[in-house]
């Protein structure tokens, strides 16, 4: 799993500075260096050197972005200048002559055709995607769909793709969330955030912002399925089956489904909800133990809560 940490065991001089940006004139990208400090290697997978790095709010063209030997992603800033991607990097695309910034959330961000790429890589994937696409029911609202095409666009979004991957970028994007780098360590089950995630794309919220998830049901990110309950229930849309009209086929498509585990040693999960099934079971789209997100059968009985997709 993909995590973004600070270089450590550096020893930081006094007065350090940071080096001056070199921009390269010919670059198709630029990046542009988030609220922490962003050390400059000499060669891709290199060391580091802790006198040697570019300040918060740098922007620098990029002339090309390659992996190490282990999967790290590296851009190339200048001669002998390279810098590991990590959280607080935005790459901004050439547009118009003009390199308007492009956070994750951005419907052109680069991991979203990264995500696309590998999906069709997959055929059975496409043929997923086509079968929810004819889940959702003709009366779904505006809102409804949007968060439904969200959820079907993630299908194949795996936790344990490799670093530098779309994957990745989420996690960087949560860890800034919770201002800890280390938030995606240790968490077993992404059911919670990609389910958030999910809702937020289709409410229109720029989810890299942590002021924007004030406007989510939640009222921020979880990183757990217990976060997303407490912040629910303290939101006060935490909703039984029962309260979310489920039994009656009322519950709005886009709402967040946790379910118990559907086998022993198996974790609760929470994904979307994009239709109804045949003897009242859910069709639900998430991740359940780690697995990519993909179809989740869900039986009435083993739902233990639900929050509808409200926007404040």
């Amino acid at each position: 799993m993909a995590r973004f940490q600070q270089p450590r065991g550096m020893m930081f001089q006094q007065g350090a500075k940071p080096a001056p940006p070199q921009p390269v004139s010919d670059s198709a990208l630029k990046m542009t260096v988030g609220p922490n400090r962003l050390f400059v290697a000499q060669t891709k997978g290199g060391k580091v050197n802790p006198v040697d790095f570019l300040g918060p709010g740098s922007i620098c063209g990029v002339k090309v972005v390659e992996e190490d030997e282990h999967g790290d992603e590296w851009m190339q800033i200048g001669r002998f200048r390279w810098v590991k991607t990590r959280e607080g990097v935005d790459v901004r695309a050439a547009i118009d002559g003009k390199f308007p910034v492009i956070g994750p959330d951005h419907p052109k961000s680069p991991w979203r055709a990264a995500l696309n790429e590998e999906q069709g890589l997959h055929g059975g994937i496409r043929g997923l995607q086509a079968s929810a696409w004819e889940r959702i029911p003709e009366d779904a609202n505006e809102l409804e769909q949007a968060i439904a095409e969200a959820a079907i666009s993630m299908i194949g979004l795996a936790s344990s793709s490799a670093k530098g991957s779309p994957f990745s970028v989420i996690v960087g994007a949560l860890s800034e969330h919770h201002a800890d780098p280390k938030i995606g360590v240790g968490i077993k089950g992404w059911g919670a955030p990609i389910a958030a995630l999910i809702q937020a794309e289709g409410l229109k919220l720029p989810w890299s912002s942590a002021a924007a998830w004030a406007r989510h049901p939640l009222g921020a990110w979880p990183a757990s399925l217990t976060q997303l309950e407490e912040l629910a229930r303290k939101q006060g849309v935490w909703l039984s089956a029962e309260e979310a009209k489920l039994t009656e086929g009322e519950c709005p498509v886009g709402a967040i489904v946790v379910i118990k585990p559907q086998r022993e040693g198996a974790q609760v999960c929470a994904s979307i909800l994009v239709g109804g099934e045949e003897e009242s079971d859910l069709f639900c789209l998430g991740s359940v133990d780690d697995h990519p997100v993909g179809i989740v059968q869900v039986d009435l009985d083993a739902v233990l809560g639900v929050v509808l997709p409200v926007q404040r």
